[in-house]
């Protein structure tokens, strides 16, 4: 028998974790869009100015979108999804 060793085989995951994945990644995005956007606001307050706002509100959302761009060049199906009502593993791609 040809059996596939451990390493050969694609790991499982729930639709939860795929789930869960995808919140951290999109979380981690808006901080690096809004936190810019907050230091700007409260330098501005600091030093008594106008300009630092526009222009760290204008980097974050480079950053964010720069960042979206490269999560969703990089996302490809990884491994299979469990369907619960079956409990058998289910290809993404094939769908």
């Amino acid at each position: 028998m040809n059996r596939p060793s451990q390493d050969d085989q694609e790991p499982d995951f729930t639709p939860m974790s795929v789930a869960m994945e995808w919140v951290s990644r999109i979380m981690s995005m808006t901080i690096a869009m809004v936190a810019p956007v907050v230091l700007g606001v409260w330098l501005d307050k600091k030093f008594g100015t106008q300009w630092m706002t526009p222009v760290l509100a204008v980097s974050g959302m480079v950053v964010g979108i720069t960042y979206l761009l490269i999560l969703t060049a990089g996302a490809k199906p990884t491994g299979k999804i469990k369907n619960r009502s079956n409990s058998r593993p289910t290809d993404e791609a094939d769908k």
